[in-house]
């Protein structure tokens, strides 16, 4: 017997094939030829069922609890929004220097203060 694919088979399908063998009393065996689809994969697809049908019921406490979480996040968010506008108004007051490129990228050593002024100076008259 020549069985289809497991990954191919949808979801509909799936749910198809176990409702008819939980609730029309047909066998494996009869159910794997009818769709050719091996035994093993509708057993499978039998415990996915059952281990997954306790989470429909459970849907609403975890709604609840998600609906919690997102006003948690929310009033954080607001939180970091008022902080922010806080920093950039406190900047807004502030002064800023502007230093030049070319002196923030030299490096003076304060024991050789002339060193600079001799490696700058250029004479006029040659």
């Amino acid at each position: 017997m020549k069985t289809r694919a497991l990954l191919t088979d949808s979801a509909e399908f799936k749910t198809k094939v176990v409702f008819e063998l939980l609730l029309s009393g047909i066998s494996l065996q009869e159910l794997s030829l009818k769709y050719k689809v091996s035994i093993e994969n509708i057993n499978a697809w039998k415990q996915q069922m059952i281990q997954s049908a306790s989470t429909i019921f459970s849907k609403r406490k975890s709604s609840q609890n998600d609906e919690k979480e997102i006003k948690l996040l929310e009033k954080k968010r607001d939180a970091l929004k008022k902080s922010i506008d806080a920093i950039e108004r406190k900047n807004a007051n502030a002064k800023h220097y502007y230093v030049p490129q070319e002196l923030s990228q030299r490096s003076i050593t304060p024991t050789n203060r002339n060193a600079q002024i001799k490696s700058s100076y250029v004479p006029l008259i040659s």
